[in-house]
């Protein structure tokens, strides 16, 4: 039986209204979806370890660096291949270092060049889909395929459109459904429920199973699969069959007013 309390011990510093969204919707996406009790460990693990608990104060990516060290640290790949299609950015900045550089304390152009120019987002508008909600939504293509899918889950036909409005998915409600909706696009069930917390965050973090080498805080996602399972204990059932399907109107509590 999934309670209020183990939620709050899964995210002792969780936000109180992220709290709230998640034990509303939790169990009625997890029937919707057909959840085993493995998804559920995989999924708030995979949250846990996205968002600090849940206590993130901003659902989403924070582009703002103040080194360049960091960024080349996270993002030396994609600034090699913004050097190596864009001359007049080469001659501005002839190397990654120097690239780098120039881009600390400018996170909208930083997002523009990380972003920017794939997966369906414009060039110049890498900055409006950058990461949001707990499992990190990013570019146009997937913010499009995760509206479709929050709109087919019950409840979630008045889910604004993405593309105008990306910063919907920083509010609990549409938050929380992009999570569950993110693992049902990516096909989590077979890797979440054989406890694959290694393909899981590869495919989360990377688009693709085996890549451990390029997943970002793979042991933090491991730490979060675990303490999942200390929360719930894998010979203890977490859902029964007793799920309701919520009715097309908002959770009270949930959204904002």
């Amino acid at each position: 039986m999934l309670t209020r309390h183990q939620i709050d011990k899964m995210f002792p510093a969780g936000n109180p209204a992220w709290l709230g969204a998640l034990d509303a919707l939790g169990p009625t996406l997890a029937a919707h979806y057909g959840y085993e009790d493995q998804e559920w460990r995989m999924l708030c693990g995979q949250i846990y370890a996205e968002t600090s608990g849940l206590a993130l104060r901003n659902m989403r990516e924070n582009m703002r660096f103040t080194t360049a060290g960091r960024i080349r640290e996270v993002y030396s790949y994609r600034l090699r291949l913004a050097l190596e299609r864009d001359s007049a950015l080469r001659r501005e900045y002839p190397t990654v270092s120097d690239l780098a550089a120039g881009l600390v304390g400018k996170p909208d152009l930083l997002a523009d060049i990380v972003y920017g120019g794939r997966e369906g987002t414009p060039a110049n508008e890498g900055h409006r889909y950058i990461g949001r909600g707990p499992t990190q939504i990013t570019h146009l293509n997937n913010y499009r395929d995760i509206l479709a899918e929050i709109r087919k889950q019950p409840g979630g036909s008045q889910c604004p459109d993405l593309l105008d409005h990306p910063e919907a998915l920083e509010t609990p409600e549409w938050g929380v459904r992009s999570a569950f909706a993110d693992f049902a696009i990516k096909r989590m069930a077979r890797w979440s429920r054989a406890g694959d917390v290694d393909n899981v965050s590869s495919i989360l973090n990377t688009g693709r199973p085996g890549n451990l080498k390029s997943v970002n805080g793979l042991g933090e996602r491991r730490r979060g699969f675990a303490r999942a399972v200390g929360v719930w204990p894998l010979d203890q059932p977490i859902f029964g069959n007793d799920s309701e399907v919520v009715a097309e109107a908002p959770v009270e509590g949930v959204r904002p007013a």
